[in-house]
């Protein structure tokens, strides 16, 4: 009566799953990667979750063969100094991932494609690191993220792109980081977005600021009270108090170029290229609506070293 029924085995749903079904030789093997715990790490698992907690083991790297069915990892508080390419990209079910407070190296802490794959993630958590910067596609894959956390790092920049892909982030908080300057549009694509943190960083109100500060008038979602740390006349004054006349560039940085009749569109500028960055040269005018016209000037290569 019921010899045509297969066996099921009800460990997790998906590939893997389907293996056992398939070829019954490898079941062991298969409920072994998904069941085994690292070394020295807390594991919780049920029908739903699997948590791995390896979160401060004095970890110098991240443990291998985790559970393929990982849906939530704890690696912070360890010393990692490098999280490589590809990291993660075995563990498609994997939800949320923390991994601040480890000493992640200034340049190349994290690496390029370090979270490929991760299209279910909802949660990341890199923050309390040693990183001055990131990959322009580090996030490119992360398309159901939903709280994204780099605060108290020490960025330094942005690229333009970075959150392109980030539809579905409701919360990024970028607190206490060394950005001056915040690329015209970066927050656009974030179209789920509800709070935003960018306090304490030393940002320099110029007109390269006009895009965000009206960006943030018109979206209520900054709530950390976001202030300007420079120039002196708009120290401490808040984002949204700015108004666009006060936004010059004439002392500021800016985008400079060798072409005497152009004016530069900053949308695509790469602010994270410091070669790129110059003060207004001298006989150009530097709006506030973050445009730089050099018309009829005859610029050379010794005045680009001077600007």
């Amino acid at each position: 009566k019921f010899k045509n029924v297969r066996p099921v085995c009800s460990i997790a749903a998906g590939d893997d799953e389907q293996e056992m079904v398939k070829n019954p030789v490898s079941r062991s093997k298969t409920v072994t990667n998904l069941m085994k715990c690292p070394k020295n790490c807390n594991c919780n698992f049920n029908s739903n979750e699997v948590v791995i907690d390896c979160a401060g083991k004095n970890l110098d790297d991240i443990p291998l063969n985790l559970p393929l069915n990982t849906t939530e990892l704890r690696l912070g508080n360890n010393n990692l100094r490098t999280i490589p390419k590809r990291a993660f990209v075995a563990y498609k079910n994997l939800n949320r991932l923390d991994l601040s407070n480890n000493p992640l190296d200034e340049n190349g802490g994290v690496q390029e494609n370090a979270f490929e794959g991760l299209t279910r993630l909802r949660k990341l958590a890199i923050y309390n690191t040693k990183i001055e910067t990131l990959p322009k596609d580090i996030f490119i894959d992360l398309t159901s993220l939903e709280i994204l956390l780099l605060h108290r790092n020490q960025l330094k920049c942005l690229h333009y792109s970075i959150f392109q892909k980030l539809t579905s982030v409701t919360t990024l908080s970028l607190f206490a980081n060394k950005l001056e300057t915040i690329p015209p549009n970066l927050f656009h694509p974030l179209r789920s977005l509800r709070q935003l943190h960018l306090a304490m960083n030393p940002l320099n109100c110029d007109c390269k600021m006009t895009n965000l500060i009206e960006f943030l008038k018109n979206n209520d979602v900054e709530r950390s009270n976001a202030q300007c740390s420079q120039p002196l006349n708009l120290e401490r004054v808040v984002l949204t108090e700015v108004q666009n006349y006060e936004l010059n560039c004439y002392s500021g940085h800016a985008k400079r170029s060798l072409d005497k009749n152009l004016v530069i569109d900053e949308n695509h500028f790469d602010f994270c290229n410091q070669a790129d960055i110059r003060i207004c040269p001298a006989f150009c005018e530097c709006d506030s609506l973050g445009r730089w016209t050099c018309i009829d000037v005859e610029l050379t290569n010794e005045s680009s070293r001077n600007a």
